[in-house]
């Protein structure tokens, strides 16, 4: 396997993910298109060299991997909800203004989270204490 730096990976997927959360709406859940992109994100992924957790994080990349795990939920849809759904339409208002805030390269909001960024931060720590 070939792998890639993250800052090469990111370049590779963040402008179709900025048109994806910019363009935002119901249409998305259980989207087949949607789901064959995101597979291939996770499969370019298992070829990044410098994972998170590991380094400092890029800019917009804490917002970047949020917006996928927001289309993720999206795309498990198996039965699309009403277009008034309020936790829908609060994921579609967020992922828009998430797609402005990864296009200018700003971070996640303090009130949103990563988790596995942390899980791999601890991982991380744990691998430096025995060292």
């Amino acid at each position: 396997m070939e792998f890639v730096e993250a800052r090469v990976f990111l370049a590779r997927h963040r402008p179709r993910l900025i048109e994806l959360a910019k363009g935002a709406s119901p249409e998305l859940q259980g989207d087949a298109d949607l789901t064959g992109w995101l597979e291939q994100v996770y499969r370019d992924f298992d070829s990044v060299s410098d994972k998170p957790g590991k380094r400092e994080s890029l800019p917009g990349e804490d917002v970047f991997w949020w917006c996928v795990t927001i289309l993720e939920e999206l795309e498990e849809v198996v039965n699309p909800g009403k277009e008034t759904d309020p936790y829908l339409l609060m994921m579609i208002e967020q992922l828009k203004d998430m797609g402005g805030r990864l296009e200018r390269n700003e971070a996640l909001p303090s009130r949103f989270g990563i988790h596995w960024f942390d899980e791999l931060d601890d991982e991380w720590d744990d691998d430096e204490l025995t060292r």
